[in-house]
């Protein structure tokens, strides 16, 4: 029998349990108020992947609003589609908005960025891959260590008659981000991982009509509502309480219970503050905590061969994919990066040790008729560095193995692999030759593009031997290559390998 006390409730037969409850939740308390209801907005404007998506996008929120003062690391969220227009961009900038000092960057300069990470600013980052090299530098040491408080960066200022002297600066704050490519596994670890997919034919125009509101309107009264809350719990949740919480026996049990085969230190860590945040806000995510582990645990690894594979994809791209690098030459290019990020250089002895820690046995072997040592990138090396993506294995794989211009694949390999470039037959040799035009003049254009023409001509560093291809045989091999999805048109003839 219904009173004004206790009246019976009735939900939509379709929602979830987890759904049910959180609007339960709410009518308790304003922290799972907001949480429901930036779930909601979330799901209005965007198409997740999974139904706990948009309720770690709203942990994530609430996290901004206390970590300066409670929290000893922090976790990021890394926006993800295979997809092209499935509103990274726009996912990335809508948590950006609603957190507590949210900055997007993009248009910056370096001394201004450097300010407000100082200051605690919250970063969103549109592909970070493809930033100018001077903020890309700042953003990825950012990233790769400012999730734990007390994490600086340290440089050098001109102090004017006084000379040179060092300063350090905060990077210590929450990040959301997102990547032209495949997503970076030194950075995953520290972040749960969200997948977007691009909005259903029936739902495009409301939803991008909705997203356009949202940028006349922004927020609305969500910013506000949430400052309002954090003065309200923090005359609750002190730091002690958050030291005597995190020590707490049944909390390292609830913790405990979230622990998968294969979790980390970095992945128990993370628990503990998605745990933290959700007490704090008054909502129960233990669900969500399991599924985003089980989600994004595929990324996570050990941070110094995980950085380790970053840099042999770096070096390896940068180099035009050869066969194999010479250890010399490997560690010098790898300590080369290292340097920039002011990470700690290795030395001789050290860098095959590590490189042995990182599984490299067989890849490792002297260069025949020279001596040297040198690390071969092998099938099963590239499978390391780019682990649990097939689409880079593709792109690798697909610019080495025969084929015809007519798109069959050759099935007399030895016939195929010659040192000349036989007219009608795509060698292995051609297509390095048209790959590495293609980066060059990608690297060197504006767009970051190339046109088909530029694969035909001579560039600058080739030998006056080097072959001049002809139109049809090149549009042939662009035409394969966008069949296999390697190869992606931004504009009307402009070209940019995936």
């Amino acid at each position: 029998m219904d009173d004004d006390e206790s009246p019976t409730r009735f939900f939509p037969s379709d929602w979830s349990g987890a759904k049910t409850e959180l609007y339960i939740q709410a009518d308790l308390n304003e922290g799972a108020r907001l949480f429901r209801d930036i779930v909601a907005e979330g799901e209005r404007l965007f198409e997740f992947k999974n139904p706990w998506h948009p309720r770690m996008c709203a942990l994530y929120v609430f996290q901004t609003f206390f970590f300066r003062t409670l929290y000893p690391i922090v976790f990021y969220l890394s926006f993800h589609s295979g997809q092209h227009g499935a509103a990274k961009t726009t996912a990335t900038r809508w948590v950006t908005e609603l957190s507590d000092g949210g900055v997007m960057v993009g248009g910056l300069t370096v001394p201004y960025l450097e300010r407000m990470m100082d200051q605690g600013a919250v970063l969103g980052i549109d592909e970070v891959d493809a930033l100018p090299t001077d903020l890309k530098t700042m953003v990825e040491k950012g990233l790769r260590h400012g999730y734990e408080r007390g994490a600086i960066s340290g440089k050098v200022e001109d102090d004017g008659k006084k000379g040179k002297k060092p300063r350090g600066f905060n990077i210590f704050s929450p990040k959301a981000f997102n990547f032209r490519g495949k997503p970076e596994d030194a950075l995953m670890a520290r972040a749960y991982v969200i997948e977007m997919v691009r909005v259903k034919d029936e739902d495009v125009v409301r939803r991008v009509g909705d997203n356009l509101v949202r940028l006349l309107v922004g927020s609305g009264d969500m910013v506000p509502r949430l400052i309002n809350y954090r003065e309200k719990a923090l005359k609750e949740w002190s730091r002690e309480r958050v030291i005597s919480t995190l020590m707490d026996e049944s909390f390292r049990l609830e913790v405990e219970s979230y622990r998968q085969s294969g979790y980390t230190p970095r992945d128990v860590q993370l628990s503990y503050i998605c745990l933290l945040t959700a007490k704090i806000a008054g909502v129960d995510v233990g669900k969500e905590i399991r599924e985003a582990f089980a989600a994004s645990s595929e990324y996570h690894a050990d941070d110094e061969i995980e950085e380790m594979f970053h840099h042999l994809a770096e070096v390896w791209e940068g180099e035009s994919r050869p066969p194999y690098i010479t250890m010399s030459k490997l560690r010098t290019l790898v300590n080369e990066r290292r340097s920039k990020a002011k990470d700690p250089t290795y030395s001789p002895q050290v860098f095959p040790r590590v490189l042995s820690r990182a599984g490299l046995v067989d890849e490792i072997r002297r260069v025949p008729h020279d001596g040297h040592k040198a690390v071969y990138f092998t099938d099963s090396l590239l499978k390391l560095i780019y682990p649990k993506d097939e689409g880079a294995i593709k792109s690798v794989l697909s610019f080495t193995r025969p084929f015809t211009e007519g798109g069959s694949e050759v099935k007399d390999k030895a016939a195929t692999f010659t040192e000349t470039l036989h007219p009608g037959e795509g060698t292995v040799d051609l297509v390095k030759l048209l790959r590495g035009r293609g980066e060059i003049h990608s690297r060197r254009s504006k767009d970051g593009c190339f046109a088909p023409v530029d694969l035909g001509e001579r560039c600058q560093d080739e030998s006056p031997e080097a072959p001049i291809i002809e139109k049809d045989r090149i549009e042939k091999f662009i035409k394969r290559w966008l069949d296999e999805g390697v190869l992606f048109e931004k504009s009307f003839g402009r070209y940019r390998f995936v």
